[in-house]
């Protein structure tokens, strides 16, 4: 298992932006935040979906570079407390 933690401090911006971003994201509000560099970021519509109203269960996809790299992630929400926590599996 890989577990990546991230901890900053942004004066301009809460913890609840932030979860609430990674919880409702969008292929386009992604792309503005680093464009050329954050290419998608958005959730997996399939039929057996959770729609759940605490995201859990939900499917994300993310592709971005990393320096040279392209990274691409498929991830299940299983644990999110927002304005504190997101953990996809």
């Amino acid at each position: 298992m890989l577990a990546i933690e991230s901890r900053v401090t942004v004066p301009v911006l809460t913890a609840s932006e932030v979860t609430g971003f990674l919880l409702d994201c969008s292929d386009a509000a992604y792309q503005k935040w680093w464009p050329g560099v954050h290419l998608h970021l958005h959730l997996h519509l399939y039929p057996l979906a959770s729609g759940r109203a605490d995201h859990v269960g939900d499917t994300v996809f993310m592709d971005e570079f990393v320096g040279s790299r392209r990274l691409r992630m498929t991830a299940v929400v299983v644990h999110a407390e927002p304005g504190r926590k997101i953990s996809w599996r």
